[in-house]
């Protein structure tokens, strides 16, 4: 995990879930405010305030 960004290919490694079960409950999570998904391919990230300050570090 890099700043707080774990990819999706990650996420189902560490887990060992398929996608399919990977993208449920990511995305129920999401719901719940546990994490904050920056698009399908940004990036999973533990907060929206986490994500921007990775983009604005990644500048």
């Amino acid at each position: 995990m890099n700043s707080g960004l774990i990819t999706l290919t990650e996420l189902r490694r560490m887990t060992g879930l398929t996608i399919y079960s990977t993208r449920h409950y990511l995305d129920k999570a999401e719901r719940c405010g546990d994490v904050y998904q920056a698009g399908r391919r940004g990036g999973i990230f533990p907060s929206e305030e986490a994500y921007r300050a990775w983009k604005k570090q990644a500048k």
